[in-house]
C-alpha cells in the first residue's frame, strides 16, 4: 500500500513538473517564434514590395544577431522557359571573392611564409616593376598595375593559362595610387600556388569551403551539371533585358582569384559570418588585414563585387550591406540589377530589418 502511494506520489510529483516544463517551453518558443511571426508578417512584407518595386531578380538573405532569418527568391532564373529563381541555386560572388582570396594570403602571412612587404619580384621578377610591389599593395588595389576586364576570346583552360593573360593583358601605371583591377588578385592567387604547390582552386577549397562547411560552393569550371545557373538580365524599360549581356564562361576563365566561383546565398552568408569569429584567422589578423579599427563599431559594413566591364554594370550582383561585426546584414545576389540606385535600396532594406 505504502508503494503504491509513493508511486501515485511521484507521478503528482512528476506531471507538475511535465506541465511547469512545458509552460516554460511554451512561453519560450511562443515568444520566440512570435517574434519571427511578427517579422514575417510586417517586416518581410515592406521587404518584398521595395525589391519587387526595384525590379531586383534573385536571391535576398537577411541576418539579425548573427542569425539567418529570412531568404527569399525573386523573378526568374530563366524569363523564357518560366524557371523561378531558387534559393538552392549558385550565383556568380563576382568581387567578393577577392576577400576569400585575401585571407588565405594572411593565412600564409600566419605562418610565416611571406609577409606583406614581400616583393611580387620574389615570384615574378620578369614583370615589370615587381621589385616594387608589395603584397600590401595589391592587396589594396595600389600596386599601379590595371588589367581590362575585357573577356578573352577563348575559355582560358588552366590557371597557367589564366594568369599569363593577366600578365600579358595588364597596363602600369603609378605604384601607390588607388586603382581597383582583378589583376592584382590574380597576381595574389598565383603566389598562393606557388608557395602552397598546389592550384589556387584546392587551396582555396582546403583552406575556406572546407572548415567552413560551404557545401554548394563552386569555382566556375566545377559547377555540376545539376546545378541551375541563373541567366544574366537587365531592367531595360522592361524585366529581362538581354541587350547588354556582359558575363560569359570566357570571362569566368580570365578571373583567377578574382571574380569566379558560384555560390548559394546560404553559403555566403556562412562565409560573411565567419568573418566575426576566428575561424579563419585571429581577430587581430583580421583586423590588419583588412584595416578594422575601433571605429568600425559605429559604421557599416558595405562590400560590393559586380560583373562589370567598362564601366557598364552586369546583371549579376553581389551585395553585403550591414554592421561590420556582422551582428546584422543584408545581403544579396542578382541576376538582375535593381532599377533604382542598388545602395539605396539595398540600405532601406537593411534599415527596414533593424528599425520599426
Amino acid at each position: 500500500m505504502k508503494s503504491k502511494r509513493k508511486v501515485i506520489g511521484m507521478l503528482a510529483i512528476l506531471s507538475v513538473g511535465i506541465i511547469l516544463f512545458g509552460v516554460y517551453v511554451g512561453n519560450y518558443f511562443g515568444n520566440y517564434f512570435g517574434k519571427e511571426t511578427a517579422f514575417n508578417q510586417t517586416k518581410r512584407q515592406e521587404i518584398d514590395q521595395l525589391v519587387k518595386d526595384s525590379h531586383l531578380k534573385g536571391n535576398v538573405a537577411l541576418i539579425q544577431n548573427q542569425k539567418l532569418v529570412y531568404q527569399q527568391s525573386y523573378g526568374y532564373a530563366d524569363a523564357d522557359k518560366k524557371i523561378k529563381n531558387s534559393i538552392t541555386d549558385a550565383f556568380p560572388i563576382a568581387s567578393l571573392q577577392k576577400r576569400m582570396t585575401a585571407i588565405v594570403i594572411a593565412q600564409l602571412i600566419e605562418e610565416d611564409k611571406l609577409s606583406y612587404e614581400t616583393t611580387l619580384s620574389e615570384f615574378y621578377p620578369d614583370i615589370e616593376r615587381s621589385d616594387e610591389v608589395t603584397i600590401r599593395q595589391l592587396i589594396d588595389h595600389r600596386s599601379g598595375y590595371f588589367m581590362p576586364e575585357i573577356a578573352p576570346d577563348h575559355v582560358l583552360k588552366t590557371e597557367d593559362e589564366q594568369f599569363e593573360y593577366s600578365v600579358a593583358t595588364t597596363e602600369f601605371g603609378v605604384i601607390g595610387n588607388a586603382q581597383y583591377s582583378n589583376g592584382n588578385y590574380t597576381f595574389l592567387a598565383r603566389i598562393i600556388s606557388d608557395i602552397e604547390q598546389d592550384r589556387y582552386q584546392n587551396v582555396v577549397k582546403r583552406r575556406i569551403f572546407k572548415p567552413l562547411k560551404l557545401e554548394h560552393t563552386y569555382f566556375w569550371d566545377e559547377l555540376p551539371t545539376n546545378e541551375k545557373l541563373a541567366k544574366e538580365y537587365f531592367y531595360e524599360d522592361h524585366d529581362y533585358g538581354t541587350e547588354t549581356q556582359i558575363a560569359s564562361i570566357e570571362l569566368f576563365s580570365s578571373l583567377l582569384g578574382a571574380g569566379n566561383i558560384m555560390m548559394t546565398i546560404q553559403d555566403l552568408a556562412t562565409f560573411e559570418l565567419s568573418l566575426g569569429t576566428e575561424k579563419l584567422l585571429s581577430e587581430e589578423t583580421m583586423k590588419e588585414l583588412f584595416g578594422w579599427s575601433k571605429m568600425d563599431e559605429f559604421m557599416n559594413k558595405n562590400i560590393r563585387g559586380n560583373i562589370s566591364e567598362n564601366g557598364t554594370m552586369g546583371g549579376f550582383d553581389s551585395y553585403v550591406y550591414g554592421s561590420s561585426d556582422t551582428n546584422h546584414m543584408v545581403i544579396w545576389l542578382t541576376n538582375q540589377l535593381p532599377e533604382t540606385d542598388a545602395q539605396t535600396l539595398i540600405k532601406s532594406i537593411y534599415q527596414t530589418m533593424r528599425y520599426d
